[in-house]
C-alpha cells in the first residue's frame, strides 16, 4: 500500500480556504518557491508516512461530533507535492 508523507495536520481553519477547513501539510516538495511560507516542510526527512485511509482516519477522528464527511470535503492541502507517495 502506498504512503503519503505528513508533515502536519491543522484541525480547523478559517484562513486556508472559504469556511472552516482541515489542513494537510505534506512534507516533502522540491519546488523551493520564493517566497513560500512553509519551508520547513521541504524536506523528505520529516513527518510520518500514512496511508490515505488513515488519513482519512485522522480526519473523522478529529471531527469528532462534527460530520466527518463535512470535513473530508472541505479538507486542503496546502504545500508539497501531495502525488508523491513513498
Amino acid at each position: 500500500m502506498s504512503k503519503l508523507r505528513i508533515g502536519k495536520f491543522l484541525v480547523s481553519s478559517n484562513v486556508n480556504g472559504p469556511g472552516r477547513r482541515f489542513v494537510i501539510w505534506f512534507q516533502g516538495c522540491h519546488f523551493r518557491c520564493r517566497g513560500c511560507f512553509n519551508p520547513e516542510f521541504w524536506t523528505e526527512d520529516g513527518g510520518m508516512l500514512m496511508s490515505v485511509e488513515e488519513i482519512i482516519s485522522h480526519i473523522d477522528s478529529a471531527a469528532g461530533d462534527r460530520r466527518g464527511d463535512f470535513f473530508r470535503r472541505r479538507a486542503v492541502d496546502t504545500i508539497g507535492e501531495s502525488a508523491r507517495t513513498y
